[in-house]
């Protein structure tokens, strides 16, 4: 072999390995083309705003540990709900009792993405306790037991409710009297461990209650009575005392 020979070898040597560096380096930009990108709701701390930006998706983890957030979803870390161009919603009255179907995942959380509202009170004035005046939102009430069957649902005529007197305002029991032109002067009962020895709803007249979605240690009930106090309830007793030893935490009823 001559040096020319020689030459042209080393040279194709060069050349392959260049070219094999030029097709890794490449295929690594397509690769890295390949990501996606994701909304990232961005806080940029000159201005002090959150701004909508586009991000690979491999560093939406590292946005989102450190306070950014996603368009449309509540950051509970931040404490902060985002609209779909990451404006700040600003947030609804405060909760004060909430009796609700927890499916899934038993952790006194409402989700209203999954979960079942049956009775909403909320703070209307911002007084921060149960005030004249609170409104009150009825939605659902469940015909079974079983939470995972919760689409066995009837559902309360919606009407205004409104606090009219406050009978306890205490961490086991919220119990208000309600005023509406359709059934007049009634009370309606939340209860939460240990009160009532479990979780508890219910809507009564002086005499009696009548409408009572009760989940404690001693049995469940389920019950819609005859005459009922809300509007298109059923005029039936749908299910009526559970015994004890098959309590499956159905209903969540939670004062904050």
């Amino acid at each position: 072999m001559n040096i020319f020979d020689l030459g042209r070898i080393r040279t194709s040597i060069w050349l392959g390995a260049a070219l094999l560096f030029v097709c890794v380096l490449g295929a690594g930009h397509v690769e890295a083309a390949k990501v996606p990108k994701v909304g990232i709701c961005h806080f940029d701390e000159d201005s002090g705003l959150f701004h909508l930006i586009n991000v690979s998706m491999n560093a939406q983890a590292a946005h989102l540990a450190h306070g950014d957030g996603l368009p449309e979803e509540f950051n509970a870390s931040i404490g902060i709900e985002f609209d779909n161009e990451c404006n700040i919603v600003p947030p609804g009255p405060a909760v004060l009792a909430h009796a609700f179907i927890d499916i899934g995942v038993n952790d006194r959380v409402y989700d209203p993405m999954t979960d079942f509202s049956i009775a909403l009170l909320e703070d209307t004035d911002g007084s921060g306790d149960v005030s004249i005046g609170d409104e009150i939102t009825l939605s659902s009430y469940p015909l079974n037991f079983d939470p995972q069957d919760a689409t066995d649902l009837g559902s309360w005529t919606a009407e205004a409710h409104v606090v009219g007197g406050i009978i306890s305002d205490t961490m086991t029991r919220i119990g208000v009297t309600t005023m509406t032109p359709a059934i007049g002067t009634h009370e309606m009962n939340w209860y939460t461990p240990p009160d009532n020895d479990g979780d508890r709803f219910d809507e009564a007249d002086t005499a009696a209650p009548q409408n009572v979605i009760r989940d404690n240690m001693f049995g469940d009930d389920l019950s819609i009575r005859t005459t009922p106090l809300s509007p298109g309830a059923p005029d039936i007793t749908v299910i009526s005392n559970r015994p004890p030893g098959t309590d499956d935490r159905f209903l969540q009823v939670v004062i904050p």
